[in-house]
């Protein structure tokens, strides 16, 4: 349970284990048989990771806010309302309390919910790994089904929705549930 992104890197070197901020994609990942490694290496005592906020750039959020953060969010919902729309609409209720922002789109998941807005709005991931820091844009981050750009040991720390004048958003949800 590491306090800081270079605790919970070191973390990782030292183990290999997976990062855990809500959950719901690792419990998937680990019930398909997929290796999540031995080690969890919880994010959620690290406080860059949380938060919505507005910036000159445009709005950051922290990759550990989780969705129903995001739907509760009257930023989100009046700069970027096809992210809150997204957000509200993924799973239920518990779904939502427990699933991160960054976990929606980090294993490169075609049913992410949020990779279509975020995507359409330009929005830009910032990333901490073993060889340092960069800005990755979410147009870069797919390769395919369940296929991302992230190396090993790498993390998401905040998504940077920029700062874009007159630009309204929406979002329509096409599945055979609601839920």
């Amino acid at each position: 349970r590491p306090n800081s992104i270079p605790e919970a890197l070191d973390l990782y070197a030292q183990t290999g284990g997976s990062y855990l901020a809500g959950g719901t994609v690792l419990l998937v990942n680990h019930h398909k048989g997929a290796n999540i490694g031995s080690h969890l290496i919880s994010l959620e005592r690290i406080p860059a990771l949380h938060g919505i906020r507005e910036t000159e750039e445009g709005i950051v959020i922290g990759a550990c806010t989780t969705l129903d953060e995001i739907e509760h969010s009257a930023l989100i919902r009046e700069k970027a309302f096809s992210v809150w729309q997204a957000a509200a609409e993924t799973g239920g209720p518990q779904i939502r309390n427990r699933a991160t922002i960054a976990g929606n789109i980090a294993g490169g998941s075609p049913a992410s919910d949020l990779a279509a807005p975020l995507l359409a709005l330009g929005a830009v991931l910032r990333v901490h790994g073993p060889e340092g820091s960069r800005e990755l844009p979410v147009s870069e981050l797919f390769i395919h089904v369940f296929k991302t750009t992230l190396q090993p040991g790498e993390l998401i720390a905040e998504l940077l929705i920029p700062r874009k004048e007159g630009v309204t958003s929406r979002f329509v949800k096409v599945g055979k549930r609601n839920a």
